[in-house]
């Protein structure tokens, strides 16, 4: 994932969940058994590696963990919490960094979490509808006699009893209904908010994969443009040079490719405060 205040982070993997090289310890030359818990579960089968960067040990689908490892020692790992306990072939290395690179279930978690809660929300529903019921039906059995309040002899013999079953705050079957309806209401709204933050997010990600993959694969060379002015340059004419060097890294990309040249650029806020104020600048369909 990128942060604009950290940059990239260690992990970018949001939509593949994919979790590379975790730091699980420090070898120092003596130890050859390391166990401890992965920080993120279930993990899925077959994807686990755990390696101090010569030795590797791999999980084999069914907990097992084999490859560089030594044959007296457990060696397996736990899908369900991600506990595992390994013993390399010789001891890493002191300051050797022993990581597990390895995918995980995301969903899994958070399906069972709603779960339990709506079968919390529906039992609970449950209950009150059946103590209306029960209640209800006790109110058709027992005889109600509407007895005079004070207040109705003040207003005359010919006002209507208050019948104390029929209270202004009782609770009815329609409304208990009616507080399903706005739970479901309420939960297809938040569920619908919560994709939509992840897909945000998978946006993000994926946008920043494209940058880095491409940063990794570019050769064409590089152009360096100084923001401080030559001695003697005013300020107004310098920052107008920056244009030319998106020229001339534009040519060195299609040197490269033959057949293409630089239409987009990823800056920072203070690269963009020069761009945009330089004469030559047109807002473009991907300026944001």
């Amino acid at each position: 994932m990128y942060d604009v205040r950290g940059g990239p982070s260690n992990s970018y993997h949001y939509s593949d969940e994919t979790i590379e090289e975790e730091s699980l310890s420090t070898g120092n030359a003596q130890q050859a058994n390391f166990t401890g818990t992965l920080a993120y579960t279930p993990v899925r089968s077959g994807t686990l590696l755990i390696t101090d960067g010569s030795q590797r040990a791999t999980d084999d689908g069914n907990g097992n963990l084999v490859g560089d490892v030594n044959p007296i020692g457990v060696n397996t790992i736990s899908y369900a919490n991600g506990t595992y306990d390994v013993t390399f072939l010789a001891a890493p290395a002191a300051g050797d960094a022993i990581t597990a690179t390895y995918e995980y279930n995301k969903c899994a978690p958070c399906q069972l979490k709603l779960a339990m809660i709506m079968g919390l929300i529906a039992g609970r529903l449950k209950s009150i509808r059946d103590m209306l019921i029960s209640s209800q039906a006790d109110r058709k059995r027992l005889p109600v006699v509407g007895r005079g309040l004070k207040v109705q002899r003040l207003m005359g013999e010919d006002s209507k009893p208050i019948n104390p079953t029929r209270a202004p705050h009782s609770l009815s079957l329609r409304k208990v209904d009616d507080i399903v309806r706005y739970s479901e209401e309420t939960q297809r709204t938040e569920i619908k908010s919560s994709v939509k933050k992840q897909m945000n997010e998978i946006a993000k990600e994926l946008n920043y994969k494209i940058i880095r993959h491409i940063r990794q694969i570019a050769s064409a060379g590089a152009v360096t443009w100084n923001r401080t002015p030559p001695q003697g340059v005013p300020w107004i004419w310098h920052k107008e040079s920056s244009y030319d060097a998106l020229v001339e890294a534009s040519n060195l990309i299609f040197q490269a490719t033959q057949r293409a040249v630089g239409n987009w650029i990823v800056a920072a806020t203070n690269v963009c405060n020069v761009l945009e104020t330089i004469s030559k600048f047109k807002i473009g369909r991907a300026h944001v």
